[in-house]
C-alpha cells in the first residue's frame, strides 16, 4: 500500500469483505426461498433446539460460511463489524463505504423477512387450530362406527356450516379410491345423503366384505359426483366413520337421476336390479311434507340385463318448485296402490335414495 492511499479497514482485506457481503446476500436469498415455501405450506419455520441439562439451548455445529439458522443474525454481525471498523479507521475508501451501505440494506431486508415469516407462521397456526375446532362441529350421526352396510347407505349428521356445499366422501380402504356424493342440508343444521360403497364401476359385487371410511366435507366449491382427485383448500372434513360392507348383493340401484340433480315436474327414472322377478314401484317423498307416495305405474324391467325404467312426478305445474324430493324403488311381491305409502311390505327390497331438486 502506498503511503498516500487511505488505510484499509482494520484487520479486513477487500477479499474478506467481499466474502462477508456474499454471505449476507446468500442469507437474504435463503430467506426469500423460505418465505415462498411458507406461502405454499411446504415447510414450517425452524424449530428451537431443546435445552440441555444446564438450561442452555444446544447449538448445532455449522460451517462459518453457511447462513445462520436465524434470518438476519449473520447480516447484523457483519454490519456491526463493518461499522466498528469504519469508526476505528481514520479514512475509508468510497468502495468500503458503499459496502457498508449495502450491508445495512441487507440486514434490514433480512430483519423484515424474519418478521413477515413470523406473521405467516402465526396465521397458519391459528388457521389450523380454527379448522381443527370446526371438525368437532361437523359430525356424522348415522351409520355408527364399525357398522355393517350394503351397497347403498343413508348417511346423516349435523353441521353448523349452512352456507357451504356438503359432500359425502367415501374411501375404499383397500384401494384408497375416494368418491363423493352430494348431501342435502336442512335449515335446522342436519344433513343427509346416500353413500355408495363400491369402486364406482358397473359390477355391484365389487366392494363386498371391504372396509370403507365415510367423512362429510363442507366447502364453498361446487364439485361433481364421482372420483375426487383433490380436496379443496377450504374444505372442512368431519372425523371419519369406518364401516364394512357385508350385506348381500341383492340390491336395486337408481342410476338416473343422480343425487343433487334438477328435475322438471315429470322425470325419467332408471337403474339396475338384481331381483327382476319382483315388482318395482317408484316411490317419491317431498322432504318438506315427509309423506312417501307410490307413483301411478311400476317401473318396466328388462330381464336380459336387469335394467329398469319408469317415470315419476314431482309436485304439480306450479306446486313444489324449488323443493327437494327423495326417490326410491321398492321391490316386492305385494301389490301396492298409487298413493301414500306408510310402511314398506315385509319382503320389500329397497333401493338407494336419490335426492333431487324441482325446477320449473
Amino acid at each position: 500500500m502506498n503511503k498516500d492511499d487511505p488505510p484499509d479497514l482494520p484487520g479486513e482485506s477487500d477479499a474478506q469483505l467481499d466474502s462477508a457481503i456474499k454471505r449476507a446476500e446468500a442469507e437474504v436469498q435463503r430467506v426469500q426461498e423460505w418465505m415462498a415455501k411458507e406461502r405454499k405450506g411446504q415447510r414450517r419455520p425452524p424449530s428451537t433446539q431443546p435445552d440441555d441439562d444446564r438450561g442452555r439451548a444446544k447449538q448445532p455445529s455449522r460451517n462459518p460460511d453457511t447462513p445462520s439458522s436465524e434470518p438476519g443474525r449473520e447480516s447484523l454481525n457483519l454490519l456491526n463489524k463493518i461499522l466498528h471498523a469504519i469508526k476505528a479507521g481514520e479514512n475509508t475508501t468510497r468502495r468500503q463505504l458503499l459496502m457498508a451501505i449495502i450491508a445495512v440494506i441487507v440486514a434490514i431486508l433480512a430483519l423484515i423477512a424474519t418478521v413477515v415469516i413470523g406473521i405467516i407462521s402465526n396465521n397458519r397456526s391459528a388457521e389450523k387450530a380454527e379448522r381443527k375446532f370446526a371438525q368437532t362441529q361437523l359430525i356424522i350421526t348415522s351409520p355408527p362406527e364399525l357398522s355393517s352396510v350394503g351397497l347403498g347407505q343413508k348417511v346423516r349428521g349435523i353441521t353448523p356450516f349452512l352456507d357451504r356445499n356438503h359432500y359425502l366422501l367415501v374411501t375404499m380402504v383397500r384401494t384408497g379410491t375416494a368418491r363423493i356424493q352430494p348431501a342435502s342440508v336442512g335449515p335446522d343444521g342436519s344433513f343427509s345423503g346416500e353413500a355408495r360403497f363400491s369402486d364406482g364401476g358397473s359390477d355391484i359385487k365389487v366392494g363386498e366384505d371391504d372396509e370403507f371410511t365415510i367423512r362429510v366435507m363442507a366447502t364453498l366449491s361446487k364439485l361433481e359426483p364421482g372420483t375426487l382427485d383433490k380436496i379443496p383448500d377450504d374444505a372442512i372434513l368431519s372425523e371419519p366413520v369406518t364401516v364394512r360392507r357385508t350385506k348381500p348383493s341383492e340390491v336395486i340401484l337408481i342410476n338416473t337421476p343422480v343425487n343433487g340433480a334438477e328435475v322438471s315436474v315429470d322425470a325419467a327414472i332408471s337403474g339396475k336390479t338384481s331381483v327382476p322377478d319382483l315388482t318395482h314401484y317408484i316411490v317419491v317423498k317431498s322432504l318438506r311434507v315427509g309423506t312417501r307416495y307410490v307413483q301411478d305405474r311400476p317401473a318396466s324391467i328388462s330381464r336380459n340385463d336387469g335394467t329398469f325404467s319408469g317415470n315419476a312426478r314431482f309436485g304439480g305445474v306450479e306446486v313444489g318448485v324449488g323443493e327437494q324430493y327423495e326417490i326410491q324403488i321398492v321391490a316386492t311381491t305385494s301389490s301396492l296402490s298409487a298413493g301414500p305409502l306408510m310402511k314398506d311390505p315385509p319382503d320389500a327390497v329397497v333401493s338407494n335414495s336419490v335426492t333431487v331438486i324441482r325446477r320449473k
